[in-house]
């Protein structure tokens, strides 16, 4: 069956890009030159207008007279494309009646390149009320990052990303719309590709023309409950008429490490130790001469020094990618493939190193079946494949950063044969549920092969009913996509040796793990889920009198997702109605209606109405506004409306649900077992929609040809949010139960602008964003007769709570003249917390809130510079305003942990030198806590991406028979500019307890035919 859908979509693709049907069109085809001339509706000569002929395969541009020469033939349809005019689309025939050509000038934000996405329907810029954002292709395919999501950060105001390392293979970046909604954490925006939810992970850079983001409540809730949070819209590449383009892209580079976790080598962390020791009163561990065996590294078995980043980890990863793409069409038929290639990885230095390869292929194809019916199919799919080691990445950082450099020697010779090499072991490796050396467990400890196969489809109809209504059309497709997750690998065992000494010399060793191999690989893990989503639209366009515009769609949809090994589907079902309405190209009104239905309420809650509302006013169409040179175009608009989501409502939460997977056992002997029920939770049979109301303001402005800003004002309150009650007492089972509660307020606004113009033949933009937003608790589920400085109600969501910290004890006489505190004993070097509430006792109810710990401010800076074939793109963004709590292992060295460099901050009562606590081997209660003394500021600015790139000169690629020949340099996380030096401040446990940030260096060449 797969081998038949492959050929069918072969024979399907053939005739579009085969080498030999291009070959045969110039040999069949007899052409002549036509000479022509290009002017606007004044007669003026327009220079550098495109025109193109026979689906792209010649090409032309008018002079300075806008004159232009161009081969065709009898039947040719000639292209007319000009940035700020409307395209236009001419046969040689007419051509030849009258060799001048009239462009018309596009409307101010409303020509082909002002073109956005909404929701089931593309639209032009000035006719939205609502706030969006686009992200063109242009921007997108800059980046070298094979994470799409990564790519977004500082692209557009409102569009909030957070970078979290991965290993190859996978993405844990963080994504919000304009701030925290309803908590710190599920503010996921919704994920639409093509029509449907999906991850944008699955998609390659390449592939996406746009990504449209959807931030206010007009523009976004046609796509129901999931769209609460916003909405990320992502159109994919299709055909385009009359044109053609064959394009290959080759790609190679280097990924490094950056802000890796500095530790102490073994003669230091042993200095240290010791000095733990001397601050809880005890005994030197390490003796003058072991410290000195660790430095002078006399006896690697008896005093081993091993830096295990250095030994398991290299130095970079590699970076490859290869990709084709071809796109065109005619009348009758458009087209686009692309075939993508991408591979990276190799950071283990031992064993299986995490190395991912996936390929991509996507096919868009669109016929015209006849004058009033259109049909498109949609193909995509992707493999990918990748090895590991049987430890999984985090755990391999754990250990990394846990393992101290003198537990053990990682192999020795074996004293009972010295040609024999085995691996050393803690001392409490036979009793740990995990083997402890690291670079055997990465050697021997077995593999994992993962494989990811997707698929995705869609199929639809459009249709003109223009001849029954003027202006109907309706709008039918089906989708259908899949997913499989295969683990397969084994898991294995290695002996290994605690060495023995006397004197000194090695004289045995212990057995502390068993070898244990596995002949055969078995399935570790397989999850597979299907989406199936049926549309329908109905849609009115038309315009009345020349000054009425009305556009109006009704739109019904339903998605369903099935889990292998889940008995739930998630099923959604939303009828919505949308009716924008245009007066005199200036007076724009939206009203938008949704109704939502859900299976997670009880009956008579499981349908909700959500109306928005949106208004624009074009007052650069006004007369006091229209004849000014210096305003090109300003609207003013405002919208608001209410929404509904169920995303945080599990099933069944209006019933009571019971846990019949239980027994007990009675008799005399235990013998007799008998099944028992457990109270999962009390239903709530008037559970209800979780709703926000939102408001949002603003305007959009160009000025000189030169300058557009962009600003909004939002007001989102988001109420009847899902809260658990958590008090009931445990006397009567603890029973929990949810109820519609809280109410969170999210405010703030966004700001971009973008300045951009020529010199000459240099061309420069400069573009920056920003957003300020802030979410506070209006209702939130406190406890009864809690001290208000410890309440969530009236604080920001992310608001840090914890002691104030006034320093350090430095005197045994400060430490008895200060209130007592409730956390253990106290001693010279320990934190000293400020009592708030004058108690005479410092414990938790002096707590109070100590930053926060979502960014205030987001902001982003893009940068492109051209000159001639030279080009020159930048890209960076950062956050302000927040607080980063140091409490990983990097920062809190406990008991007989690893030591990091940073232990060097910490307070020596030698000396009284040192901002941090006193070392300790035993376990501190008082000094990590959550204190202000470990919190720092978070700000930073990373540049994210650069790329410096040189086109030959069109009259060499044309020797060549190609378009264009571009080689390119691009970097990815080239700086970062931060307070805090030594981790990342965007994810303070990259290195520690996960992969770290790749600062990545690649080159390539790009061709097009």
């Amino acid at each position: 069956m797969k081998t038949l859908y492959i050929y069918i979509i072969l024979m399907l693709l053939l005739p579009f890009f085969s080498e030999s049907n291009i070959y045969a069109q110039k040999k069949s085809k007899q052409y002549s030159e036509i000479t022509a001339k290009v002017v606007d509706k004044e007669g003026n000569p327009i220079q550098s207008v495109k025109i193109t002929v026979d689906e792209g395969l010649f090409e032309s541009f008018t002079d300075k007279q806008g004159v232009f020469s161009l081969k065709v033939t009898n039947n040719s349809t000639l292209v007319f494309d000009m940035l700020g005019y409307d395209s236009k689309y001419l046969e040689v025939s007419a051509i030849k009646q009258n060799p001048v050509v009239i462009m018309e000038k596009s409307i101010p934000y409303g020509g082909v390149e002002d073109k956005v996405e909404l929701p089931f329907r593309e639209t032009v810029a000035r006719e939205v009320v609502g706030a969006i954002s686009t992200i063109g292709e242009d921007i997108i395919s800059k980046s070298n990052q094979m994470n799409v999501l990564n790519i977004l950060s500082g692209k557009a105001p409102g569009l909030n990303v957070s970078q979290v390392p991965a290993e190859p293979g996978r993405s844990a970046t963080i994504l919000n719309i304009r701030g925290l909604s309803r908590s710190t954490t599920d503010n996921a925006p919704l994920i639409i590709i093509d029509g449907i939810e999906r991850p944008l992970e699955d998609l390659t850079p390449e592939e996406i023309e746009s990504i449209t983001v959807l931030k206010d409540a007009t523009s976004k809730i046609l796509y129901g409950p999931k769209a609460v949070n916003g909405v990320l819209l992502v159109k994919t590449k299709r055909g385009i008429k009359y044109k053609r383009e064959r394009q290959f892209n080759i790609e190679f580079g280097a990924q490094l490490p950056v802000r890796m976790p500095e530790y102490l080598n073994s003669a230091a962390y042993a200095t240290m130790y010791n000095q733990a020791r001397f601050n809880d009163g005890l005994s030197p561990y390490y003796t003058q001469a072991d410290i000195d065996g660790y430095r002078m590294k006399t006896n690697s078995i008896l005093y081993p020094d091993v830096d295990f980043h250095k030994l398991c980890l290299n130095d970079h990863m590699s970076y490859r990618k290869a990709i084709a793409q071809f796109r065109g069409g005619n009348e009758a038929a458009q087209y686009y493939v692309n075939a993508t290639y991408a591979g990276y990885g190799g950071y283990e230095a031992i064993g299986n190193s995490n190395t991912s390869n996936k390929f991509n292929l996507r096919v868009n194809l669109d016929y015209k079946v006849n004058d009033w019916l259109k049909a498109f199919v949609d193909i995509a799919g992707q493999m990918e494949f990748y090895t590991t080691n049987y430890m999984l990445a985090d755990e391999l950082f754990f250990r990394l950063s846990s393992h101290r450099p003198n537990a053990y020697p990682v192999r020795f010779s074996d004293p009972e044969n010295s040609e024999t090499e085995i691996y050393g072991a803690m001392e409490n490796a036979n009793l740990a549920s995990s083997r402890e050396n690291i670079y055997a467990e990465m050697l021997l400890g077995g593999s994992k092969e993962n494989t990811v196969r997707k698929g995705q489809t869609n199929i639809g109809l459009d249709l003109s009913l223009d001849r029954y209504v003027k202006g109907l059309s309706a709008k039918a497709y089906v989708t259908f996509d899949v997913y499989n997750y295969l683990v397969v690998g084994k898991n294995e065992n290695f002996s290994s040796y605690r060495p023995l000494f006397s004197k000194n010399s090695l004289i045995g060793k212990e057995l502390l793990t068993v070898e244990k191999k596995v002949s055969d690989k078995s399935r570790i893990e397989d999850q597979m889920y299907r989406n199936y989503g049926y549309f329908g639209q109905l849609s009115y366009d038309r315009i009345f009198r020349t000054k009425h515009q009305l556009k109006s769609d009704l739109v019904i949809f339903q998605s369903k997702r099935e889990n292998l090994g889940s008995s739930q589907d998630d099923v959604n079902r939303t009828f919505a109605l949308r009716t924008n309405y245009v007066y005199n190209k200036k007076w724009i009104a939206e009203l938008d209606m949704a109704v939502m239905g859900s299976s997670r309420f009880a009956k008579g809650n499981r349908y909700g109405y959500f109306p928005t509302v949106g208004l624009a006013w074009i007052a650069s169409e006004e007369k006091f506004l229209k004849d000014k040179e210096w305003l090109d175009f300003l609207k003013i608009k405002a919208s608001t409306g209410l929404l509904g989501t169920d995303n945080y409502f599990d099933f069944f939460l209006f019933e009571s649900r019971w846990n019949t997977n239980q027994s007990t056992h009675f008799g005399p002997k235990l013998e007799e077992d008998i099944n028992t029920s457990t109270l999962v939770h009390v239903g709530n049979p008037d559970l209800t929609w979780e709703k926000s109301f939102e408001i949002n303001i603003g305007a959009e402005a160009s000025f000189l040809n030169c300058l557009t800003a962009n600003f909004n004002y939002f007001n989102n309150y988001r109420y009847d949010i899902l809260t658990p009650i958590t008090s009931f007492s445990s006397i009567n089972g603890g029973e929990l139960m949810y109820r519609n509660y809280g109410s969170v307020r999210n405010q703030g606004i966004e700001l971009a602008l973008e300045y951009s113009g020529n010199i000459g033949k240099f061309h420069y933009s400069i573009g920056g964003n920003t957003i300020w937003s802030k979410a506070v608790y209006e209702k939130a589920d406190d406890m009864e007769g809690l001290p208000s400085n410890r309440k969530k109600e009236g604080k920001p969501l992310d608001t840090y709570f914890g002691l104030m910290a006034e320093g350090l004890f430095k005197s045994k006489d400060e430490i008895a003249t200060h209130p007592v505190q409730d956390f253990g004993p106290i001693q010279i070097g320990d934190v000293k917390y400020t009592n708030i509430n004058n108690d005479s006792r410092i414990n938790e109810n002096d707590m109070l809130p100590i930053g926060n710990e979502y960014p205030r401010f987001q902001f982003g800076l893009n940068i492109n510079l051209a000159y001639k074939g030279f080009e020159l793109s930048l890209s960076g963004s950062g956050m302000a305003q927040y607080d980063i709590y140091l409490n990983n292992s990097y920062y809190w060295m406990r008991e007989d942990q690893k030591y990091s460099t940073f232990v060097k901050e910490y307070f020596n009562p030698s000396t009284g030198e040192g901002k941090f606590p006193r070392l300790s081997t035993q376990q501190n209660q008082n000094n990590y806590r959550s204190s202000s003394l470990w919190m720092r500021s978070g700000n930073f600015f990373k540049l994210r991406d650069a790329m410096f790139s040189y086109s030959l000169p069109q009259n060499i690629a044309n020797k060549m028979t190609l378009k264009q020949v571009k080689l390119f340099v691009r970097g990815s996380n080239l700086f970062t500019i931060s307070s805090i030096k030594d981790l990342d401040p965007e994810y303070i446990d990259a290195g520690v307890t996960g992969y770290p940030f790749f600062r990545s260096f690649t080159g390539g060449i790009n061709v097009v035919f």
